[in-house]
């Protein structure tokens, strides 16, 4: 509104020929269903009081300017489906993200060592030589490469024969402190009571957001996501919590959402990313400092050794990030083998 007022003024005329100026006012009256005196009295987007279909339904009146801004929903929340990593439709794997993980599993068989935490890297020109616990014992295996996976902040505390630029490359890259809880509804009561069908309910509290299922609609159960922050003090003091502890916490804050949520709910879980043994956190981060000095050293193998993974990657806690940069690590040894390295 406030833009397209400026649209009749000469505030613009430096930017905007007449004609402009009047498409760009047009523009703006559908954009913001405004009247037409360029005033916004409320809209059928913002629905109706009662009955819209049988009956001429009364919009709802309009949210006060100042108490939209006091809200702060305009910060992020507003326009977060808009950023080009949460486009939708994002498709998701029957039975959950790990179903690919599960897919690659099946097909490698035996070849996967479980239990077996790596103790040292030893990288030459010629073979790479890994050294890993197993069993109570100790296990070596030499290979022509090393594609590694596992988090940098946690391979610089391997031991290794890294080059110096390479360790210090390894020591300014920090865990993210991401935390989610998860419960299963007794009933679909989002969808049954509320008419929620898939999305998010944003919240000022701890637990940041809940997210609906966009798959089982009017199933008898399904899960919703009851917390998502990614807020690094907020994911630390949930960590603090006992497991027992969150879900109360959780099921405490839902209920300014969802009146009755501790009985709606039920089977709660949580995970603390930087409480998981041999992870000790997610979507591994840079400093723009950081990242522009050191990013192309981990890039860049140190001689047969790969760096690989999210982290390898601008989209940090994404799949995606962590397939291209393999694809990428593949694709030089490849090129390198080729040519008779």
């Amino acid at each position: 509104m406030l833009l397209a007022k400026a649209t009749q003024t000469s505030a613009l005329d430096s930017r905007l020929t007449a004609d402009d100026a009047e498409l760009l006012r047009q523009m703006l009256r559908a954009w913001g269903d405004l009247d037409a005196d360029l005033l916004y009295k409320g809209s059928a987007r913002g629905g109706h009081l009662g009955d819209e279909i049988l009956q001429a339904g009364q919009p709802r009146p309009p949210i006060d300017l100042s108490e939209l801004l006091r809200s702060e929903f305009w910060q992020f929340q507003m326009e977060f489906a808009e950023g080009w990593e949460q486009h939708p439709t994002m498709m998701q794997p029957v039975g959950g993200m790990d179903r690919i993980v599960k897919g690659f599993e099946s097909r490698l068989g035996g070849v996967i060592v479980r239990k077996a935490p790596v103790t040292r890297i030893v990288d030459g020109d010629r073979k790479v030589r890994v050294r890993y616990r197993h069993n109570g014992a100790e296990h070596e295996i030499t290979a022509d490469f090393c594609i590694n996976c596992a988090p940098a902040y946690l391979v610089k505390d391997i031991r290794n024969n890294f080059s110096r630029a390479y360790r210090d490359a390894l020591a300014v890259v920090h865990p993210g402190k991401l935390f989610k809880i998860a419960f299963q509804g007794r009933r679909r009561f989002w969808e049954e009571d509320d008419r929620i069908y898939g999305g998010i309910s944003w919240t000022d509290q701890p637990i940041m957001q809940l997210w609906y299922p966009a798959h089982g609609f009017h199933k008898a159960k399904g899960i919703l996501l009851g917390s998502y922050t990614w807020d690094p003090e907020q994911g630390e003091a949930w960590g603090r919590l006992r497991p027992e502890q969150r879900l109360a916490a959780a099921i405490a804050q839902g209920e300014k959402l969802h009146p009755g949520y501790g009985e709606l709910v039920e089977k709660g879980i949580s995970i603390a990313w930087g409480k998981v043994p041999y992870q000790m956190g997610c979507s591994p981060e840079f400093t723009p400092e950081d990242r522009a000095r050191h990013f192309p050293t981990l890039q860049t193998p140190n001689q047969r050794h790969y760096l690989v993974g999210d982290q390898m990657s601008f989209v940090s806690g994404w799949q995606e990030g962590a397939v291209r940069s393999a694809h990428a690590a593949v694709e030089h040894i490849h090129h390198r083998v080729a040519s008779g390295d």
